[in-house]
């Protein structure tokens, strides 16, 4: 046994779970779009490599910039730069030495079926936010058309540009960060609005100049029809912010922060909040099981209920607190996660009269079959495996102490011979567990789990990723190094592992 806290809050963090208190069953551990299905893409010398399926690698150029690598402890060697991977996996769009301090950032675009890279342009935008937060100055549209923002030093400003089958055109002049409706004809976008910037002494950098220019915290918003040209102005006196609520489709709704005359933030509204956007319940509020079937937060009937059309609401559990008023509500949630057809649940903090606080729910056709108690001190539900789950159970009297658990219902596995777990990941119909090394803290060994026993899979790594449906990892603490998928060498001479990023 172990204290897992601190490890439970990595967990949390990387939505190995659907959580009714927010997040999703998506992991973001150096993936993209395309999820877990997402090549690796790595550096060796001067070349640039790409592994697929087949898990044999292929040279996809020798003639681009080379980024600086480093290596951390729980993640293969990274290369820097920005690497974004098409919605289809057939484009990979990246600018390996990208630094918002630096000019003359150079964009490619990679064909990853006919293993071809070409260069977007040499002058790729800065991050003129200073934020510490990537708005991307590159991302591609439903299409996969890529659409990238270039500084233009000549008339101090940042263009946006679309780049398809070799060529670029300019779509918009301007640009300061940019959405792209899924509609695949609208963008909003912020501009710069001229006047606004801190004249500096010495305008060195193409950032410098721009600050001297325009003001971060006073721009445009716009909204462009890229097939009509048509382009409606929001605002004028926009903060760039991630932006609170917006229709995804074509952005005929959108909230946005601007500064009024006294120069306070507000927020502000253009039009009407479609249907599908329910301003009362929170996704975070809500399981769908299948079309027509959910559970949800219904604070009218003061319960999580199960919810299916043409029958009659079933309880699940109620969120008032017992012996208190009608409108005294729990404020806690449930956390969700499914398995086989059947959805396991856990309250994080139950009433002291509940005998369990982990259950499981046989659910068939939109009626609830069983409810079944499962455990009385459960932690935290984590990654479904084929017909159970993952899952912490506290060990009573012992403060922060837990075991890690596997059930279907049925049948628990305790792995109490699995300490100082590191990770946890279940990809296809295999789950890993890696364990750092007692006599080695920044060593490690992956065990696999078949839902009755852990066996050893490999020993002694040093970092790990996952890709391509795949666990790859290497034995070498310092590079160049090997890089290894089960017992199999894939690469020598790996001098960075290459993280996707993913669209927001």
């Amino acid at each position: 046994m172990k204290r897992w806290m601190a490890w439970l809050g990595v967990v949390c963090a990387a939505g190995l779970m659907f959580s009714a208190c927010g997040g999703s069953p998506t992991s973001r551990e150096a993936s993209a779009t395309a999820g877990e299905a997402a090549p690796l893409f790595y550096f060796s010398g001067d070349g640039l490599y790409m592994v697929g399926e087949s898990g044999k690698p292929r040279l996809l150029a020798e003639e681009v910039e080379l980024p600086s690598f480093s290596s951390t402890v729980q993640s293969l060697p990274a290369a820097s730069g920005r690497y974004l991977l098409s919605p289809n996996g057939k484009k990979l769009s990246f600018s390996p030495r990208y630094n918002s301090l630096e000019d003359n950032i150079a964009l490619y675009a990679a064909d990853t079926a006919k293993g071809t890279v070409k260069t977007v342009c040499k002058d790729l935008a800065v991050d003129i936010e200073q934020f510490g937060v990537w708005k991307m100055v590159f991302r591609f549209g439903v299409d996969g058309t890529l659409y990238y923002i270039q500084q233009n030093r000549e008339a101090v400003r940042t263009d946006l540009y679309a780049y398809e089958k070799g060529k670029s055109r300019l779509v918009a002049e301007n640009v300061v960060s940019f959405y792209l409706g899924e509609d695949g004809k609208t963008i909003l976008y912020y501009g710069g609005v001229e006047g606004t910037g801190s004249p500096q002494s010495a305008s060195e950098t193409f950032l410098q100049c721009w600050q001297a220019k325009y003001s971060i915290s006073r721009l445009s918003l716009k909204r462009l029809d890229t097939q009509t040209g048509e382009c409606v102005v929001l605002s004028e006196a926009a903060s760039l912010n991630d932006l609170p609520q917006y229709d995804k489709t074509a952005f005929a709704y959108v909230v946005f922060i601007e500064q009024d005359k006294e120069q306070h933030p507000v927020q502000r509204q253009v039009g009407d909040m479609p249907e599908s956007m329910d301003e009362n319940r929170s996704a975070y509020d809500t399981l769908v099981l299948s079309p027509g079937v959910q559970i949800i937060k219904d604070t009218s009937r003061g319960a999580w209920i199960l919810q299916a059309e043409g029958r009659e609401p079933i309880v699940i559990e109620s969120i008032r607190q017992p012996g208190t008023s009608a409108d005294k509500i729990v404020e806690n949630q449930l956390y969700f996660t499914m398995a086989d057809g059947a959805v396991y649940y856990y309250n994080a903090t139950p009433s002291s009269n509940q005998e369990a606080n982990f259950f499981r729910l046989a659910i068939e056709n939109g009626a609830l079959k069983e409810k079944t108690a499962l455990g009385p001190h459960v932690e935290r539900v984590l990654e479904s495996y084929r017909d159970g789950v993952f899952y912490y159970e506290r060990v009573p009297d012992h403060t922060g102490e837990f075991l890690l658990c596997y059930t279907n219902g049925t049948d628990m596995v305790t792995l109490d011979n699995i300490q100082d777990l590191e990770t946890l990941r279940v990809v296809g119909d295999q789950a890993y567990l890696i364990v750092s090394r007692k006599d080695a803290p920044q060593r490690y060994d992956i065990h696999s789990f078949d839902g009755k026993q852990a066996a050893l899979w490999a020993e002694n790594i040093s970092t790990y990723g996952f890709f391509n449906n795949q666990l790859y990892y290497t034995q070498d603490n310092a590079a160049p190094f090997s890089l290894y998928q089960g017992n199999t060498l894939v690469a020598e001479n790996v001098d960075g592992v290459i993280g996707l990023y993913e669209e927001p």
